[in-house]
């Protein structure tokens, strides 16, 4: 993992005429962190791509905070001696039927977690 770090949030839409070398696009946008482009957007759908990547970034952090919360909280419940026993997959009638919906989540908030560290 390296340790640069991006451009502050949060980071905004600007629409600007398209400076790009053989641009033909009218559409353009750049997407801007303290009064500096980070990005450039061009294209039919510059303006929904560039809002796509604004929403994601700016949440970046928080979501990834919470879903550590998630997995940290699920662990102190026991999550692992529950997946390690099985009883996960007993019926819904039985007393640990919550854990069959709860044990999905952790593990893709685990991968979610691993992808992110390892960018």
């Amino acid at each position: 993992m390296s340790d640069t770090q991006h451009a502050p949030t949060p980071w905004e839409v600007e629409s600007t005429p398209c400076m790009l070398k053989n641009c033909n696009s009218r559409a353009h946008h750049s997407i801007e962190s303290c009064g500096k482009t980070v990005v450039n957007v061009a294209g039919s759908l510059s303006d929904v791509d560039a809002g796509f990547i604004c929403r994601a970034c700016n949440c970046h952090d928080e979501l990834v905070a919470v879903c550590q919360e998630l997995v940290t909280a699920l662990q102190k419940l026991g999550v692992d001696a529950v997946l390690a026993s099985n009883i996960h997959t007993v019926g819904v009638d039985d007393p640990n039927a919550p854990w069959t919906c709860l044990i999905p989540v952790y593990t893709k908030a685990q991968a979610m977690l691993a992808k992110v560290k390892d960018q």
